[in-house]
């Protein structure tokens, strides 16, 4: 069964990604985003709207196209592709009820699947857009080294078009909300696509909340920032199988998560870096004060300040911040 239909690319679109597509195929390792840019000078807008969009990804300045993309370029030779995820997908939940703390190596997935260690591990390159795996390699060429690891997110999906119809419903909510958004937030493009890789339903929602209401409803905004953080480090915690207090705080959770993550500023030996850490911990305990004295989560007195759409703007784009940089050192952790 073809996917999306209704959401094919026009034929502009459909061309920059699929040369981006062809030439990250071609060296296995994405395609130099500057460069590309710099190449492409009348598409630069075209590209950062694909990337919004969530049709490409930028990791490491380096272009890619996601699952997403790729299934939207109206390729006849995505249905052969879409029977592979379906297969592998299969293999890898039977993996998991059988061994659910143990990886896989993509050489052996390949053998059950019947099929190359090539054609495997280039579907396993697409597939990780989805929220089903717990670790995977960060270089998925090496037969030695490769592996994957499901995670319980992977039970969720009864196949892996279930993924795919999750993933594309995430991108148009995106797509609405960057729509609606002020323009000249590259912060909201940044966080959104992060997002949306990490695949956490729950997250997006308080995150478009927070978005949302910047400018209507700066209490309300204020107190989904906080709660984004909550439910981020919540979420972490959770996937990395730590105990903590439902009932705590922010900045309790945050320090068990920064321990976690190996941010805490105690544990640095780079005074700069410390500093940094230190900050970001202050940051996070002054989001939940602001919270606290300027949101709606409290009843007011007469002589209550009401916060302004400046002061959400700030609290948003700090949340947001904190955010990118908490799921981005997490998934660098779980890559062996």
């Amino acid at each position: 069964m073809t996917l999306f239909r209704e959401q094919f690319l026009d034929p502009t679109s459909a061309e920059v990604v699929a040369d981006i597509l062809h030439a990250s195929e071609s060296s296995q390792d994405g395609v130099d985003a500057v460069f590309y840019r710099a190449q492409h000078e009348t598409q630069l807008d075209l590209l950062d709207e694909l990337e919004r969009k969530g049709y490409l990804i930028k990791r490491n300045e380096r272009y890619f196209p996601t699952l997403c993309g790729l299934l939207a370029l109206n390729d006849p030779g995505n249905q052969e592709l879409i029977e592979r995820f379906e297969k592998l997908f299969s293999l890898l939940r039977d993996h998991y009820r059988s061994k659910p703390k143990e990886a896989i190596k993509v050489t052996d997935l390949a053998s059950l699947a019947g099929l190359t260690f090539e054609k495997t591990a280039k579907c396993l390159g697409y597939m990780i857009d989805g929220n089903w795996w717990q670790a995977h390699s960060n270089d998925f060429r090496d037969p030695e080294k490769a592996l994957v690891q499901p995670s319980e997110w992977i039970l969720k999906y009864k196949t892996f078009q279930d993924v795919i119809r999750q993933l594309e419903e995430w991108r148009q909510a995106r797509e609405a909300q960057y729509r609606r958004a002020p323009k000249g937030a590259p912060i909201d493009a940044s966080v959104s696509s992060v997002l949306l890789r990490f695949g956490a339903e729950n997250i997006i929602v308080a995150w478009e909340k927070a978005l949302d209401r910047r400018s209507t409803d700066p209490d309300g905004a204020i107190t989904a920032a906080r709660a984004l953080l909550e439910t981020v480090c919540k979420h972490i915690l959770d996937e990395a199988e730590l105990q903590y207090d439902d009932k705590a705080d922010l900045p309790k959770l945050y320090r068990l998560t920064a321990n976690h993550l190996e941010l805490a500023p105690d544990r640095q030996s780079e005074t700069v870096i410390k500093k940094i850490l230190g900050a970001c911990q202050t940051v996070v305990e002054g989001l939940g004060v602001m919270r606290n004295r300027l949101s709606d989560s409290h009843g007011k007195g007469k002589a209550a300040i009401k916060p302004a759409p400046r002061h959400a703007e700030l609290a948003v784009n700090l949340a947001g911040a904190m955010v990118l940089f908490l799921i981005e050192t997490w998934e660098a952790r779980k890559k062996p």
